[in-house]
């Protein structure tokens, strides 16, 4: 493989640039650098379109279809770690052997091939230090040190990451389940109104859209940061927070059709709800343009459809410029 070595020099350092762009802007970078040309972005497609297509030739109501659909969130993201992983490794197999090949090396390397340098590359990825082959030249050693700093950085990024990413999912849930706890199921904005409304509460429900509109807020920043989190689903079909934030953004017409124009509270109320109603639409509109999502639909309705989730019946002017609600 003579005459190689620049190539798999140029080759490595490219793919190793961009596989830690991609784990920083993914992991760390809390919104996007603006580019669509992202290992992440590639990878999610490719692997949710085969996911997407798998899971529809089975009817919805099928409970291997929802458990299809509700483990491919934490699945994929154990998928692109690996694959991270992978083209590390190749990248620095690459690096060793543009590098190391030009010259004799003190190895236990007996033929020199590029398969050795990818075990030297593994090996020193994950740390495991065997010993039956080790660099020989300076730069060799120098790139085998810097391969196992970055993957000592990918474990702690990967450590830092995944509690982040499960306390936000965990916190978007608790809420969901507390909206449904006060209505039952199936929850909708009349029942939620009228509950209040049947005591006169309405203060009571001016605090509780405040909670929301720091639910909101919440999502519009973590599914910001972490689009992954869309992928993951609620725990059941009927707690599903995508139905959540439809309902909550339909909550300002109820009050304002079923409040009493006399109401003490009604001014404020009434801003609340619609402070509650932008920052969940705010949240929704950001998540489907920054999953690239296309159609004239209303935000929550492409998000249903590209999730596989089914909106309730009776739909919100915020989805009214479609009456199917059907996810096929």
């Amino acid at each position: 493989m003579q005459g190689m070595e620049t190539p798999a020099i140029i080759a490595g350092a490219i793919l190793l640039l961009t596989v830690l762009w991609d784990a920083f802007e993914t992991m760390v970078l809390p919104r996007s650098a603006g580019t669509d040309l992202r290992l992440t972005r590639f990878f999610f497609v490719s692997t949710w379109l085969f996911w997407r297509f798998l899971s529809t030739r089975l009817s919805y109501k099928n409970p291997i279809r929802q458990a299809m659909l509700g483990i491919y969130g934490p699945l994929s993201l154990i998928l692109l770690i690996t694959l991270w992983s992978n083209l590390l490794i190749l990248s620095f197999g690459l690096l060793l052997f543009g590098v190391g090949s030009s010259e004799a090396t003190r190895l236990q390397i007996e033929s020199g091939g590029f398969g050795d340098y990818l075990y030297l590359s593994g090996v020193t990825l994950f740390t495991l230090g065997y010993g039956d082959e080790t660099p020989g030249v300076p730069l060799t050693k120098a790139l085998c040190v810097l391969e196992a700093g970055v993957g000592f950085g990918i474990l702690a990024m990967v450590i830092g990451y995944l509690p982040a990413l499960y306390q936000t999912f965990a916190r978007r849930e608790t809420m969901v389940l507390r909206l449904y706890a006060r209505t039952g199921h199936p929850a909708t904005s009349h029942k939620l109104v009228e509950k209040y409304g049947a005591v006169g509460a309405w203060k009571s429900l001016e605090t509780v859209l405040s909670e929301w509109e720091n639910w909101g807020a919440e999502l519009l920043e973590s599914h910001r940061s972490y689009p992954i989190l869309s992928f993951y689903r609620s725990q059941t079909e009927e707690d599903s927070w995508l139905a959540t934030a439809v309902i909550l953004c339909d909550v300002y017409d109820v009050i304002e059709e079923q409040c009493p124009e006399n109401a003490l509270d009604r001014g404020a109320l009434l801003l609340q709800a619609e402070a509650t109603r932008n920052i969940i639409a705010d949240g929704l509109s950001d998540l489907v343009n920054i999953l690239n999502l296309k159609g004239e639909q209303a935000p929550a309705m492409k998000l249903s459809r590209y999730l596989l989730l089914a909106l309730p019946p009776g739909l919100p002017a915020c989805v009214k410029d479609t009456a199917d609600t059907s996810v096929e």
